[in-house]
């Protein structure tokens, strides 16, 4: 239950892929020996937190148990897993997700790529579903925008074509309502107090944006020139890119105190420094996508740099907050500090000091044997180790 635990604190504001209060009367009533389904989920679950969890986190078990043991929850997740995809539901989805990451984080690219196509294609399908249960639309929404953001943040770093079109679905974004006040019946009102998961709420607009942006900037540069129906293939109307900026600026401007991207925002609790990172770095990468826009219309180029702002928070953030989602939210990073080497309001060295800051972990737990290939009976681990 550590583990569980540590995901709840640092990982699930991040990525809320269950109903914790469901979530937890599940594990005390033994639904993993009762659901197989349930069981690959959890699995899943435990891989993947393993490799996203900060190392303090861990500093209960030595790092070759670490490796064993995500391995070993991988495989079984593997091969409890259904083929048929029949009678799906959020559960199917959030456990390709979890492995999709948890490959990502093994630097399986291709794999990895392979179960993110998967996923999308039958949370499509299980969104074309009516779900009465609020608890289950709720997470289907969740789960449809951990796909989108992954999506996009793969489009960016490694320049692949978009997986989720913008026109084929219109799905609602996440609720910023903690999860004691959603039930099967509904919603309550969230009081006062910041959700914790106000973060993952807004990360998505900011990432629903950046795919708009994407959308954009690729009509405007990949439209073939010698093509016959290259007048078709352009957007009717090409936006200027101050509009994409005042629409960001729109969301950041809704952010709650204990998300504002300042170095001195209130509120200490992991979740939300954590989600500012994520924030941060999220809407720096459209920006970023905002500037070669601009650059693609021939527009002027210059404030479209976030640079500045965005190295003066990051030096204010604790290690912890920037690498508490692995891989996933330290590439992100990284990927910003490259792209900022050189630019006129930053200094490399400075640069070069974040990237340092950011890859100060110790080695990783994942960085041994592949636990793919593993072995492992549909029995194995029945029982959930607490």
């Amino acid at each position: 239950m550590r583990i569980l635990h540590a995901y709840h604190d640092y990982l699930y504001p991040l990525m809320p892929c269950v109903h914790w209060p469901s979530f937890v009367q599940q594990l005390v009533a033994r639904e993993d020996e009762r659901n197989r389904h349930w069981r690959a989920f959890v699995f899943a679950l435990l891989a993947y937190s393993i490799v996203q969890l900060p190392r303090s986190c861990l500093d209960f078990a030595l790092v070759p148990e670490l490796v064993r043991y995500h391995q070993q929850c991988f495989s079984a997740s593997r091969a409890l897993q259904s083929r048929a995809f029949a009678d799906m539901s959020s559960v199917d989805i959030a456990t390709l997700y979890c492995q999709h990451i948890y490959l990502s984080s093994l630097f399986k690219k291709n794999i990895a790529n392979v179960v993110l196509v998967q996923a999308i294609r039958l949370a499509q399908d299980l969104l074309n579903t009516n779900c009465e249960d609020a608890i289950e639309a709720e997470l289907r929404r969740r789960v449809f925008w951990l796909l989108y953001g992954s999506d996009r943040t793969i489009c960016v770093m490694d320049d692949t074509p978009l997986l989720i079109w913008d026109w084929d679905m219109s799905v609602p974004y996440p609720r910023a309502l903690d999860d004691e006040y959603l039930t099967r019946a509904g919603a309550f009102a969230q009081p006062a107090k910041t959700s914790a998961l106000a973060g993952f709420h807004f990360v998505s607009r900011i990432f629903h944006l950046l795919g708009v942006v994407l959308s954009a900037l690729r009509s405007r540069r990949n439209n073939p020139p010698n093509s016959e129906i290259a007048d078709l293939l352009s957007l009717p109307l090409y936006v200027p890119s101050s509009a994409y900026t005042a629409a960001l600026d729109g969301i950041l401007a809704d952010l709650p105190p204990e998300l504002e991207l300042r170095a001195d925002a209130p509120g200490d609790q992991p979740a939300f420094a954590i989600c500012r990172v994520n924030i941060l770095i999220s809407q720096a990468t459209v920006r970023q996508a905002i500037q070669a826009y601009a650059e693609a219309l021939g527009e002027d180029t210059a404030g479209h740099a976030p640079s500045a702002l965005v190295m003066t928070i990051l030096r204010s953030m604790p290690t912890d907050s920037l690498t508490a989602n692995g891989d996933s939210l330290r590439m992100k990073v990284l990927y910003f500090v490259l792209q900022g080497m050189g630019s006129d309001d930053a200094s490399s060295a400075d640069f070069l000091d974040m990237e340092a800051h950011v890859l100060h972990e110790p080695p990783d737990i994942s960085d041994e044997d592949d636990g793919e290939d593993m072995a492992v009976s549909p029995e194995v681990g029945t029982g959930l180790r607490r």
